[in-house]
């Protein structure tokens, strides 16, 4: 299954070269030099060295407030590297094998933001969450690209921080905006791992090998084409199904995956599409022998 990654850019001088970076010092901003990255199937990654110019975006490209930074405020990140911690911020697009729908609506796409930090020779990475439209949470890329740009690599670049745990602490000042903390912690994370030459699994407490994994099912168009999806993915080796309800497509349908798979671990997961008043109606999913209901 293949996943295209795409850059947001601007257009730049070299052709081949369809990023941009900016580098900071003493509050000005101008181009610099970077080795731009287009991310391809199985992020296959191809470098192409290009000098970055402020010109009008390329047709056809949908974004325009957000771009590749990078961290911190110095012209020369290898010079920085033995005293502060360099970053780049990266948001991406994820076009969907198959459309992913919740109570919230259909999604063909997922827009989101890498962290990626460097030291010691290593490269570290963390993934924000959050989604573009602020549905299932007030977090969007748009702020989370706000708030560690403005707030929380600063902090880092600030108190020379390494430490996942000492960022955990140092961020608490800042209220809320967790998807966006977790990210750059994630990255953190990611880097004492490597740094420590063990499974990121390892540094979290964990002692397997493998787990048992879970997928999760959207709105379908029909029933029989939700049937469907759930024997292709039982098939595949996934031991866990949550099924995405709402209002209208709820108690029948969750009857019939039940009478279809009688023995699977099943969940059921509204995003928030039910209140108090349809408590009865909920209580119904009692008898289909459900892991939880979110």
């Amino acid at each position: 299954m293949d996943y295209f990654f795409f850059f947001l850019f601007l257009q730049t001088k070299n052709p081949a070269s369809k990023t941009w970076s900016f580098f900071w010092d003493s509050g000005r901003i101008f181009p610099g030099f970077f080795p731009p990255l287009i991310c391809l199937s199985f992020l296959r990654i191809l470098k192409a060295w290009g000098r970055a110019s402020l010109t009008p975006w390329p047709a056809g490209c949908r974004w325009s407030q957000l771009g590749p930074e990078v961290f911190p405020k110095s012209s020369s990140m290898e010079r920085q590297e033995s005293w502060s911690l360099p970053a780049e911020l990266l948001l991406l697009k994820l076009p969907y094998v198959h459309f992913f729908e919740t109570s919230f609506g259909r999604e063909e796409e997922r827009e989101f933001i890498l962290v990626k930090v460097l030291g010691q020779g290593l490269t570290a990475y963390g993934e924000v969450v959050a989604g573009k439209l602020p549905l299932y949470s007030y977090e969007t890329t748009s702020t989370a690209w706000s708030i560690l740009k403005e707030f929380l690599i600063p902090l880092v670049l600030e108190k020379s921080i390494f430490e996942p745990l000492d960022f955990y602490r140092e961020a608490k000042r800042y209220r809320g905006h967790p998807m966006a903390k977790a990210g750059l912690e994630l990255a953190l994370w990611d880097l004492q791992a490597k740094k420590a030459a063990v499974p990121l699994s390892r540094i979290y407490g964990g002692t397997r090998d493998e787990i048992a994994v879970g997928v999760s099912l959207g709105i379908e168009d029909t029933v029989p084409e939700l049937l469907r999806r759930i024997e292709y993915f039982l098939a595949e080796g996934y031991k866990r199904i949550k099924l995405k309800i709402k209002p209208g497509w709820d108690i029948e349908v969750v009857k019939e995956v039940r009478r279809q798979f009688p023995d699977i671990a099943l969940q059921a997961d509204a995003n928030g599409a039910y209140s108090l008043e349809d408590k009865e109606a909920l209580k119904m999913l009692d008898r289909f022998n459900l892991l939880m209901l979110e």
